[in-house]
């Protein structure tokens, strides 16, 4: 992280800046080795069923069956496919819910998750 007058939208001469990009000038904070993990699960919100991911302390608080992931190399189609059925939602409710890319299953609670292992 930044701090606000480290970024700028403004290039030093002899510099070009493209369209929506920012320059990041001075110190910067990392933050490392910080668990990349993703809970997903089903809540009832005012009588319909909604698919609710984000970090796994606000997912398991307020579910009672849910699914913790991480980066991995089990392809997100079968993730997806899985998590559907175990669920019982469409798939098409789960797609904005999980990352792009691999992932693996880490812990589940609550559900019959049975996720096909990579080729």
């Amino acid at each position: 992280w930044v701090e606000a007058d480290a970024v700028s939208k403004t290039p030093n001469p002899g510099e070009f800046v493209p369209k929506g990009a920012f320059i990041i000038r001075g110190q910067r904070h990392w933050h490392r080795n910080l668990p990349v993990e993703l809970a997903v699960g089903v809540i009832e919100h005012r009588g319909h069923r909604k698919v609710m991911s984000g970090p796994p302390p606000a997912v398991t608080a307020h579910t009672e069956a849910w699914a913790l992931f991480k980066p991995g190399f089990t392809p997100r189609e079968r993730v997806l496919k899985a998590l559907a059925w175990a669920l019982e939602v469409p798939r098409d409710a789960l797609e904005g819910k999980l990352p792009p890319g691999d992932i693996e299953l880490v812990q589940s609670k609550g559900l019959a998750l049975e996720i096909e292992a990579p080729e």
